[in-house]
């Protein structure tokens, strides 16, 4: 019964991973750093340290709706582990307002919960992580943290905290999909789930695109992983 709950928890903390590093921004009416079209489709590859290819996604929009006010994009990943040769595929919501876009994880792991049957002894709370829809240098983002409680014969508390969130820089970054005018933030994540783990991570963000290019670090400062556009279409 332990080595299933830890499983299950497990996967949801990499499926909140996933939808916070994997971020494609396409919705109406949003002038921010996020793309506004629906069927825009973004490619990205993610290398280790030695710079091999070790993953890719694609994400698509696939649906602009308007909720109470607000712009939803329903965002389709199919993310494949090289390693593993293992192709997944999800889907999650971009909520965008007039102050910036909040990505719906909350939402995402509640419906996974539900589908595993998992709901009545399991909860989720906390922040979704919002991106404003201007940035500026020195500019300080909201911390994000997603706590998930498993109640049972064995209970489980796990989950995922990004913090230090800030504008450090603007650069003009060249990557397989061209040459982009980018914002640089860098911000911390914390995962607990029996140990705690640390990573930092630095990413450049262009306007009307989102992420153009991403880097992990381990909490000693030890490069890990890059994640870039590879290519970009509508």
């Amino acid at each position: 019964m332990k080595t299933i709950m830890m499983s299950q928890v497990k996967i949801y903390i990499a499926l909140i991973l996933v939808v916070f590093t994997c971020i494609s921004f396409n919705l109406l009416n949003c002038d921010g750093y996020y793309a506004t079209k629906k069927g825009m489709v973004l490619e990205l590859k993610a290398t280790d340290s030695k710079n091999k290819v070790t993953g890719k996604s694609i994400l698509e929009i696939v649906e602009n709706k308007n909720e109470d006010g607000k712009n939803v994009a329903v965002v389709k990943n199919i993310a494949t582990d090289l390693n593993k040769n293992k192709t997944t595929e999800s889907s999650y919501e971009l909520v965008c307002d007039e102050m910036g876009i909040s990505i719906n994880i909350m939402k995402t792991v509640k419906e996974s919960l539900k589908k595993n049957s998992q709901q009545n002894q399991t909860t989720v709370t906390g922040s979704n992580p919002v991106y404003p829809n201007e940035m500026k240098v020195g500019q300080i983002i909201p911390d994000a943290i997603i706590k998930i409680s498993v109640k049972g014969e064995i209970s489980l508390e796990s989950g995922v905290k990004f913090y230090d969130r800030k504008v450090i820089a603007t650069e003009n970054v060249t990557v397989e999909a061209g040459t982009f005018d980018c914002v640089v933030i860098t911000y911390t994540e914390e995962t607990s789930f029996v140990v705690s783990k640390t990573k930092k991570y630095k990413v450049w963000m262009a306007k009307g695109i989102g992420i153009v290019k991403s880097e992990e670090y381990d909490k000693k400062g030890k490069l890990e992983k890059t994640i870039e556009l590879t290519k970009l279409s509508s």
